[in-house]
């Protein structure tokens, strides 16, 4: 039986990750040659190709594909020793993670990791990048981002999904809104002008039931930035998460009130490559992370993380 080297299985992990030979390179610190040659090494060793050139990388075999759960469970095995015997310092870290968000995450979210972070990593930064569900899963396994925290729903082999909390939907209007008083009926929100967020926020259920209740639509926005701007200004109402909603409502000149229509609650989730990939650092961060929103904005409650399996055929 030939010898293991653990440097080919962390090639052969990243570049199944990344699908792509130069973003292994760049994640492991590696020359590009470097990773060729020890792709070459491993598929020697298991007498197959492992993986093939495509228009967007390289594709796994089906080879590939059975050793990487396999690789994950050894090196995870491997990291948990060095991880307890070497263990990342926050206090004294001065490292930047980078965060993925909407509009809205940056009023919600942001303030209670900012905290968290701050409060054990005080020399440690925090750099928000806008959120494009389009890119996300190259800028994580790219390295370009640590994590991202989204309610729209996003699926891949590649990352890992942490479920947060749920959060339902209520109306923002104006503290001195003409019509709405403590509670509104179905038929009178009908009635009433209303601001539609319809973009790539994740947030598209309250856009389809103002589309199927044939609202009047006063103005359409991309993001949520200028809807209590909208809002407070006028007897325009707008449907939003109730936690962007509390937000929004610290000033004084708005307010919410309960949805009278049937809206199932959504889901905000963390969105992570897997533990086995991450340095200590990011691991730390996105533990730290997740308990601290868990906390802010959850039940109480632990929800079950949701990793995402590789694919198998």
């Amino acid at each position: 039986m030939p010898k293991v080297d653990l440097n080919l299985v962390r090639t052969f992990v990243t570049v199944f990750e990344t699908r792509s030979v130069t973003a292994a390179a760049r994640s492991l610190h590696l020359t590009q040659p470097t990773v060729t040659h020890s792709l070459n090494r491993l598929r020697r060793q298991l007498e197959d190709d492992l993986f093939v050139r495509s228009p967007q990388g390289v594709t796994p075999t089906a080879v590939a594909v059975r050793a990487y759960p396999r690789f994950i469970e050894a090196l995870n095995a491997i990291d948990s020793v060095f991880l307890q015997s070497a263990p990342f310092q926050p206090a004294t870290s001065t490292s930047t993670f980078r965060v993925g968000m909407s509009d809205a995450g940056e009023v919600s979210v942001l303030p209670p990791l900012a905290a968290a972070i701050t409060e054990s990593a005080p020399h440690a930064s925090i750099e928000v990048a806008p959120l494009d569900i389009d890119l996300v899963e190259r800028q994580l396994t790219h390295g370009e981002l640590d994590c991202f925290v989204s309610s729209a729903q996003f699926h891949s082999p590649l990352i890992n999904r942490d479920e947060l909390f749920q959060e339902r939907y209520v109306a923002l209007v104006a503290d001195e809104h003409p019509r709405i008083g403590t509670s509104v009926t179905a038929h009178a929100l009908d009635a009433e002008p209303h601001i539609a967020v319809v973009g790539v926020t994740g947030h598209q259920e309250p856009a389809r039931l103002q589309r199927e209740r044939d609202v009047h639509i006063r103005v359409q926005v991309p993001r949520f930035t200028a809807v209590p701007h909208l809002v407070a200004q006028s007897d325009a109402v707008a449907i939003l998460p109730h936690y962007i909603a509390e937000g929004f409502t610290d000033g004084g000149s708005l307010r919410w009130v309960d949805l009278p229509w049937p809206v199932a609650p959504i889901k905000v989730c963390l969105h992570a490559r897997h533990p086995h990939s991450r340095s200590p650092e990011q691991a730390w961060f996105i533990d730290t992370a997740r308990e601290a929103l868990r906390r802010r904005y959850g039940d109480g409650s632990t929800p079950a993380t949701e990793p995402e399996e590789p694919p198998t055929h």
